[in-house]
């Protein structure tokens, strides 16, 4: 993978129960262009993960390497965890899973930070 950094979940925003928006952070290369997909599993890990897809969102990091990301979702998120990968779309390097951002035992919040 190049050594390619994971990003990092910092934010889900339920607008429903089952619709919102899911908010993080990367760290890479300057000016590069940057696929983030999403997936929802039962339980937080970073080896071999199990979950289901949820989607993806593109995001352009700046001179300092820097980039944020929101991707909606319309999923039924409590009581699961987010993880995510980075992927390089020029060299197509992808990232190991993220730390999972946990949702487990959640209830209905209009937002969850961490």
């Amino acid at each position: 993978n190049a050594k390619q950094n994971h990003p990092v979940v910092n934010e889900v925003e339920e607008i429903t129960t089952s619709i919102g928006y899911i908010r993080g952070t990367l760290h890479s290369k300057a000016s590069t262009q940057y696929r983030i997909e999403l997936y929802l599993s039962p339980v937080c890990r970073t080896e071999a993960y199990d979950g289901k897809y949820l989607g993806y969102g593109n995001t352009t990091t700046n001179a300092s390497g820097n980039a944020s990301f929101e991707i909606m979702y319309i999923e039924e998120l409590t009581g699961h965890c987010i993880s995510a990968t980075a992927t390089d779309l020029a060299t197509m390097d992808t990232s190991e899973f993220s730390p999972g951002f946990s949702l487990l035992g959640a209830v209905y919040l209009p937002v969850v930070r961490k």
